[in-house]
Order: C-alpha cells, then sequence, then structure tokens
C-alpha cells in the first residue's frame, strides 16, 4: 500500500503480511502497524506523534521530520540503526514525537 502527497488529519494503516509506505505527508498523527512486512514514512511532517510499529519486519523513517521534533528508536530482538544521531533528541515538552519500533526486526532511521 503507497499513500503519497496527501494532508491529512489522522493516518491510521493496518496491514498484515506486506508493505506499508507513505510518502510526502503533512498529518497531525501517523501510525502504520506492520506485521510480516515493513512500514516506511518518508518526508513526513506531523504536529503530535508519528509512529512506525512492525512485527517481523523493519521499520523505516527517513528524510526530513518536522523541525524540533523527538526521536524514539526502540527495536526488540533485533538492530536499531540511526544513522544521523543529531535526529536524536528525547525531549518531549509539546513538539512532535516521531517513535520507530520493530520486534523481531530492525528499526531504521535514515
Amino acid at each position: 500500500m503507497l499513500i503519497t502527497d496527501i494532508e491529512i488529519g489522522k493516518l491510521y494503516v493496518e496491514v498484515n503480511n506486506g508493505k506499508v509506505e507513505v510518502v510526502n505527508l503533512k498529518a497531525d498523527d501517523v501510525f502504520l502497524k506492520r506485521c510480516n512486512g515493513s512500514a516506511s514514512a518518508t518526508n513526513v511532517e506531523v504536529t503530535h506523534v508519528c509512529t512506525l510499529d512492525t512485527l517481523n519486519g523493519m521499520s523505516i523513517l527517513e528524510g526530513t521530520i518536522t523541525k524540533d521534533a523527538s526521536l524514539e528508536v526502540d527495536c526488540e530482538n533485533g538492530i536499531s540503526e540511526v544513522s544521523d544521531k543529531k535526529k536524536v533528541n528525547c525531549k518531549n515538552d509539546g513538539f512532535a514525537h516521531y517513535m520507530v519500533h520493530c520486534l523481531n526486526g530492525k528499526a531504521v532511521v535514515k
């Protein structure tokens, strides 16, 4: 499933066995949940929360994120990879919050 070039209030996508990808999105809240596949968000700007949650797959956040946003990257039984350590700042005082989680796979921020 590909969702691209959209501005929306809230986006909730839950898919089994495959890939969900969001590109060039502006939203208040984004929640991508995947089982046995990958969840990918590229150039996503949110005002509140962006969550990528994958079971047995890969969660990928890349490109521009909301200015001054906080970022949380966590992978249980797998690998967490952040290519730009300056992106990780876990303050959450009224700014947007990005969460990249996975279980049994890989959480990636580029």
